[in-house]
């Protein structure tokens, strides 16, 4: 995992699922957000990427990319898994406030800075940004342009379909 910047008072921190062996291990626990970046042919490492982002506590969820429906949708079914077996349990009523928040984003540029600047939880300060990239091709320029741009007062197109540029 690789430190990329500050944006916001938040460390920005870049993985790429398919590259990095030990990303598992290299999760905060609490207090963080997840940016995923997904293609077409990347749909083998969701149930990975949600179990493990769940159990390190992530605190907001942005999806972004081609799959990005099909990412917030697995955190949106694991989280809900995860409160019945609590209410089961304990039979008490789940609180869904406290459960993470999750988006999905067709315009990547617009996500990133969403994950940067709006995603909050109201339980706990969100202090890291992770990209988690589930891409063949990669995408560690853009972010890393974006960052630069970002921290000189830029703000995304408000155009409803932007793909990422990808390094590769």
């Amino acid at each position: 995992m690789q430190q990329f910047g500050i944006i916001n008072g938040r460390r920005i921190l870049y993985t790429n699922v398919r590259r990095d062996a030990e990303w598992l291990k290299k999760l905060p626990l609490g207090n963080w957000c997840a940016f995923t970046i997904t293609d077409n042919d990347d749909s083998d490492f969701i149930e990975l990427v949600v179990e493990k982002s769940l159990e390190n506590q992530v605190a907001y969820i942005c999806s972004a990319g081609q799959l990005s429906d099909a990412v917030e949708l697995s955190f949106d079914l694991k989280i809900v898994e995860k409160a019945i077996e609590q209410e089961n349990i304990t039979q008490i009523p789940f609180n869904y406030d406290q459960s993470p928040i999750t988006t999905a984003h067709k315009n990547f540029s617009e996500g990133f800075w969403f994950a940067a600047f709006v995603a909050q939880n109201e339980e706990n300060d969100i202090n890291t940004l992770i990209c988690i990239d589930f891409t063949k091709r990669g995408v560690k320029k853009i972010i890393l342009n974006l960052i630069e741009k970002i921290n000189n007062d830029w703000l995304p197109s408000d155009e409803e379909i932007e793909p990422p540029y990808y390094d590769e």
